[in-house]
């Protein structure tokens, strides 16, 4: 194994959309450091975009369609497509010489346990989302040798004895200042017309409903008589036609302004907005979040696990209960009133980026894994785990079997 030339291999494994967006920005970021730091980098992906992306820090690069058992894509059962994952898995692990595997996202698991288990090379789940017992369960999760969460509300899904506490860890994502930090930041007043006295807000993300921007509008609603703010949205999803007509109903369509999605964020977090405001319902870290403090940008935003384990209400950024507009349109309020306070809460805000969430702090924590795994590597055999696995769905779904017949009955 390549360990014994202190330069371990790495294989990375991501399944996701085309697109380059939270999960995948924060893998090229660890791509970047792994590959700085001297390591042997490989990506499987089913992402064109995020293999064209990840070029420059690989050693070589697998991109192929993906598919999942009984989850995400469809058709939902093609067995055969799932066994020639498994068969892949095992000639990559074989051929580049691999000492630990590194599944950037949850349904990989499902294909990558049983292979990790026979050939013994050890397993790092690392999760950028909540999931549900079912599907921790239907995705092999159990079989990982080490859970990374991006933050302790990831970790806090999993129930009683489903995860060892020496099999998970936090950490936080890194965030890299180029994604927030431009030289040549674009006038957002200008774009949204906005006049001196004008107020604007800035947001950055996907136009879906778990983001809530409806709160948003209707804080804005509420606020818009004692002074005018303009919303600068970056970004794109299913919910922007629901967003323009809820816009237009609440009178406020010369005030939000779609800008639709963006390569030069950085070129907006930089820019002359008075804010940034993200509300979401929950939200597991908050990349876009972090990426405006480092352009010194004021946070308003949601107190929800994973976002109020990196912000403090009052002390580095504004925190309000999710989905109250009411309480929103108070804040909006105390920022018309209170900019210099704002702007205190976002130079103690950058400080607490820089120094706590950069992407070489991340990697050095990756890397510890990383060593560690390889160190003790696993001693649990493909035929014994799934049998302790199978005992341990079987008693997951007779549960849910329970659960729904008892819902049943009471409601009838």
């Amino acid at each position: 194994m390549s360990i014994a030339n202190n330069k371990p291999a790495i294989l990375y494994v991501h399944y996701g959309q085309d697109w380059i967006r939270g999960s995948e920005i924060v893998l090229l970021d660890v791509l970047r450091e792994a590959k700085q730091s001297g390591y042997k980098i490989y990506l499987w992906c089913n992402s064109s975009l995020l293999a064209t992306s990840a070029r420059d820090y690989v050693d070589d690069v697998c991109y192929e369609p993906l598919v999942c058992l009984g989850y995400w894509t469809k058709p939902r059962w093609n067995v055969s497509g799932w066994a020639n994952q498994l068969a892949t898995t095992k000639r990559l692990i074989r051929r580049w010489n691999i000492d630990v595997v590194h599944c950037n996202s949850g349904a990989p698991c499902q294909w990558l346990t049983p292979a990790c288990k026979w050939l013994k090379v050890p397993l790092l789940l690392h999760l950028h989302a909540q999931y549900q017992q079912f599907d921790r369960l239907a995705l092999l999760f159990s079989g990982a040798d080490k859970v990374v969460g991006v933050s302790q509300s990831v970790l806090d899904c999993f129930k009683g004895k489903e995860l060892a506490k020496d099999k998970g860890i936090v950490i936080y994502n890194g965030v890299k200042s180029e994604r927030a930090i431009s030289n040549e930041p674009v006038n957002v007043r200008v774009m949204v017309d906005a006049a001196d006295s004008d107020i604007v807000l800035l947001f950055v993300g996907s136009l879906i409903k778990r983001k809530s921007l409806e709160t948003l509008l209707m804080a804005m609603a509420k606020v818009s008589n004692s002074h005018r703010y303009k919303l600068a949205i970056i970004g794109d999803g299913e919910r922007e036609t629901a967003l323009r007509n809820l816009s237009k109903a609440l009178g406020l369509s010369h005030q939000v302004f779609f800008l639709g999605e963006r390569d030069n964020v950085n070129q907006f977090y930089s820019s002359n907005a008075d804010a940034f405001v993200s509300v979401p319902e929950a939200e597991v870290f908050g990349l876009t979040l972090a990426e405006a403090s480092l352009a010194r940008l004021p946070i308003i935003t949601t107190d929800v696990p994973g976002v109020n384990e990196i912000y403090q209400d009052g002390e580095n950024a504004r925190l309000i209960e999710a989905c109250n507009s009411e309480a929103l349109a108070e804040v909006l309020a105390d920022l018309a009133k209170e900019p210099a306070e704002f702007l205190l809460r976002s130079i103690k805000a950058q400080q607490h980026i820089l120094e706590n969430f950069s992407t070489e702090r991340q990697f050095d924590q990756l890397a510890d894994c990383y060593q560690h795994l390889m160190l003790n590597k696993p001693e649990q055999g493909i035929f014994s785990y799934f049998f302790t696995s199978l005992c341990e769905f079987s008693r997951a779904f007779m549960m849910k079997l329970k659960r729904k017949f008892f819902a049943q009955n009471v409601g009838g």
